[in-house]
């Protein structure tokens, strides 16, 4: 069991990034909206991904924690966990995995594997004005995928 430098930089780099955007001199006093990219494997395990799934579930408690910290300062911090999207760095991933692994994968989704702009959208909506009321949120966009 390992956490090697990128599955760290999933938890530092997002602390770091908030904490720099989230500064007084920085952050409209209007406040704003902080959202982090976690994974689905933050809410379910996969074997040889343990330091993935772990920063990825520590992204969500860090999303809820800082939400309470900086609600007084109407800056709302939100999450949201992606199942398999299709892009060149999943292209990539997949390509050592056998071909009946990647379409165990792919059935494991019951809508199927997204596409960017269904976690765009999802993105786009947890930053809008008219989700004001939503902090400390992780928005599981997966196609199903933890629904079984």
């Amino acid at each position: 069991m390992s956490c090697d430098r990128s599955s760290t930089s999933n938890v530092v780099a997002a602390v770091e990034l908030t904490r720099a955007v989230a500064r007084r001199d920085v952050m409209t006093p209007d406040g704003g909206s902080v959202l982090f990219v976690s994974s689905v494997y933050g809410h379910v395990g996969m074997p040889g991904q343990i330091g993935y799934c772990g920063t990825k579930g520590a992204l969500a408690a860090i999303a809820r924690a800082m939400a309470i910290e900086l609600a007084r300062r109407n800056v709302r911090v939100n999450c949201i966990s992606p199942g398999l999207v299709f892009t060149q760095m999943t292209d990539r991933a997949l390509g050592v995995l056998s071909p009946e692994h990647v379409e165990r994968l792919k059935a494991a989704h019951p809508l199927g594997a997204g596409k960017p702009e269904d976690v765009a959208r999802a993105a786009a909506f947890m930053l809008a004005p008219g989700s004001r009321w939503i902090t400390g949120a992780d928005l599981v966009v997966d196609g199903g995928f933890t629904a079984q």
